[in-house]
């Protein structure tokens, strides 16, 4: 109808000068290494178009449009240069032309230029320099004053200690006042500056510690010499003695070993009277007998004196000398403070229960044992403590 023939009259108009309408034939991208494509289906002609519009249109300047391209489904992508991965030998050649401008270090971080790098060297303490009796403030060409050092100043700072509960402790307790008390009682023509006073102190402590050492170690290897004696001459096997050990030292912790008369009645056994016990006793009424000065009852050498004779009963407990039983290069437990200083200060302590009377008795048999004469002064305190030996019956 009326519509129909519309439609055929605008058919009949030309395309305007210029219009170009191309049929885009696309060239098939083939990879160097890839099989051909499938062919392509046939385009189909245009429509609507003139029908001598080819001939019109050849011969022509094309003017060149962006047209939109349509990918197929079956067409495989292109690659392009970029896309394939970098093999090794490309990588490497691109590093060598190109240096790169960061810097790996290994080990440890490198120092700035300008910074000195010194080696600090290590402080070491000093070792204690060992003093003796040349380092004393004495005149040249005077031997009289070492003389006294060793008849006089020695034996009254072993009493001073003596009257200590603690036999191991009294090295903290040696003042200035202690020292020179003792030191110019004994050298009354010999005066000392400030200065000299305050430097031949510390010379003194040293020199007395050192003192107070060795009559520790001399009562505790004595009493050893003492109780092999004691078996030598009161038993004949070995058994006897082992059996004795064991009655002294172990039987209900009654400690037979300290008393004159252990089978005697409570009250009559006279405690810290045994020949064991007097004989090193005796050692130390020795040591101590030159004194200038009395401090008092002598309660921490009796401590010392009987835990010194309980060690060497421990450590003869085979019936065995035990000096003959030590292998080659071995030596004998120490008589120190870890072991035996809580048994010392136990004895001790049950010395402080000591009568006056007792005390004189104990001394003067000490003193006839030791051959020589002298008395000791008593000042006797009560106190007590837990361990069986501070509380055991002396009498």
């Amino acid at each position: 109808g009326a519509f129909r023939k519309e439609v055929n009259g605008v058919r009949q108009h030309q395309p305007a000068v210029g219009a170009v309408v191309l049929q885009n034939k696309r060239k098939e991208t083939v990879a160097p290494t890839a099989a051909p494509s499938a062919k392509r289906n046939k385009v189909s002609e245009p429509g609507g178009l003139l029908p001598d519009w080819k001939r019109r249109v050849q011969g022509r300047p094309l003017k060149a449009q962006q047209t939109r391209q349509v990918e197929d489904d079956e067409e495989e992508q292109v690659v392009g240069e970029f896309d394939n991965e970098e093999g090794p030998e490309a990588l490497a050649a691109v590093r060598a032309a190109k240096p790169s401008t960061v810097k790996i270090r290994t080990g440890p971080k490198q120092v700035g230029v300008g910074v000195k790098i010194t080696e600090r060297s290590v402080i070491r303490r000093p070792k204690s320099e060992k003093y003796s009796v040349n380092h004393l403030p004495f005149p040249r060409g005077h031997p009289t004053y070492l003389r006294d050092w060793r008849k006089s100043f020695r034996p009254t700072i072993i009493s001073w200690a003596s009257t200590f509960l603690d036999a191991y402790g009294p090295s903290a307790f040696m003042t200035d006042v202690v020292v020179f008390d003792i030191w110019d009682t004994i050298y009354t023509d010999l005066v000392l500056l400030e200065k000299e006073r305050k430097e031949t102190l510390y010379l003194i402590i040293s020199l007395s510690t050192d003192i107070l050492q060795d009559w520790r170690t001399s009562i505790g290897s004595t009493a050893l010499t003492i109780l092999g004696t004691y078996f030598t001459e009161n038993f004949d096997t070995q058994e006897e003695i082992v059996e004795f050990v064991e009655w002294a030292t172990d039987f209900n912790k009654v400690f037979n070993f300290i008393y004159a008369s252990p089978d005697a009645p409570a009250g009559e056994r006279q405690g810290f009277q045994s020949d064991l016990i007097l004989d090193i006793y005796a050692v130390h009424i020795k040591k101590t007998a030159a004194s200038v000065k009395s401090y008092g009852a002598q309660v921490g050498a009796m401590g010392l004196c009987t835990a010194a004779m309980e060690r060497a009963l421990s450590l003869w407990a085979s019936g065995v000398n035990p000096a003959e039983t030590l292998p080659e290069g071995k030596k004998l437990p120490a008589f120190g403070d870890n072991e035996w200083g809580p048994r010392a200060r136990s004895w001790a302590q049950a010395a402080t229960r000591l009568s006056a009377e007792d005390w004189e008795v104990i001394n003067e048999e000490a003193f006839t044992r030791s051959n020589v004469q002298g008395k000791a002064g008593m000042d006797l305190e009560d106190s007590e403590v837990v361990d069986a030996r501070s509380l055991i019956d002396i009498w």
